[in-house]
């Protein structure tokens, strides 16, 4: 990885007062050389959606471009993967056919307002750590359901949630708005002539401030990187978070 550093514009501006202001300013005088750092790379979801195990923890290694291979595997199948809080869960890997290979522990259910500490360890590598504090349950004040028009949803802030998903489904469509809380009670009103089917649920996912983050981040092409700007952990890359989850039956 090469960084660029240059001299500050406003120096040089002082140095030379003829420039103009579209000169294109100095040019770079030194080249920093990073040497690749070895860790996991990981995405962890804490889900509380009253369904035990839904919560999960990817593990892969961060790796070199020039290590790919047609027989190159990242995931890491032998780590050691704990979920902290006032007691100590162990999630084991498994192959899942719907969410690949992950960690993850049948009954485990997250606890709403409650912090919890990742560790994940594994032979040649450091040992990595990250915090999250699953969200409170999303809040709704009202909900007005107009046969053949529209839905509309009234949602109480919340300040443990960043980030808001809300979703109108039907047995055969959904339709989705996302929207960041920016700390006033949000109003969404959806029109039932873009969905197909009748409404029956509207589902709504208030994730905290890490999956915020990395849900609203650019999405990377180098391999090596979930998220390429977004690390919300220690000592490795990656992202873990949290996410709590309500449901509306119409």
């Amino acid at each position: 990885m090469k960084g660029i550093k240059y001299i500050p514009i406003f120096l040089f501006i002082i140095m030379v007062s003829c420039d103009l202001p579209t000169d294109p300013g100095p040019m770079p005088v030194d080249i920093i050389h990073t040497e690749f750092e070895p860790g996991h790379n990981i995405l962890g979801v804490l889900r509380l959606d009253d369904n035990p195990g839904s919560s999960f923890i990817r593990v892969e290694r961060a790796y070199k471009t020039e290590e790919i291979t047609e027989d190159f595997a990242s995931v890491v199948n032998n780590a050691n993967v704990t979920i902290i809080a006032e007691d100590t869960s162990t999630f084991t890997f498994i192959s899942d056919t719907t969410r690949g290979d992950i960690y993850t522990d049948s009954s485990f259910v997250p606890v709403e307002g409650v912090k919890y500490v990742l560790t994940v360890s594994s032979p040649d590598l450091p040992e990595l750590t990250a915090t999250t504090q699953v969200p409170n349950y999303p809040t709704i004040d009202e909900y007005i359901h107009t046969p053949q028009q529209s839905v509309s949803v009234t949602i109480l802030s919340s300040p443990s949630i960043d980030l808001y998903d809300v979703y109108l489904i039907s047995d055969i469509d959904e339709i989705q708005v996302r929207i960041v809380n920016e700390s006033e009670n949000i109003s969404i009103s959806f029109d039932l002539s873009e969905l197909s089917g009748d409404p029956s649920t509207i589902e709504i996912y208030g994730y905290e401030k890490n999956l915020s983050e990395y849900l609203q981040s650019s999405i990377t092409i180098k391999p090596q990187s979930y998220h390429e700007t977004v690390t919300t952990v220690s000592n490795g890359y990656g992202c873990f978070g949290a996410v709590s989850k309500t449901t509306i039956h119409l």
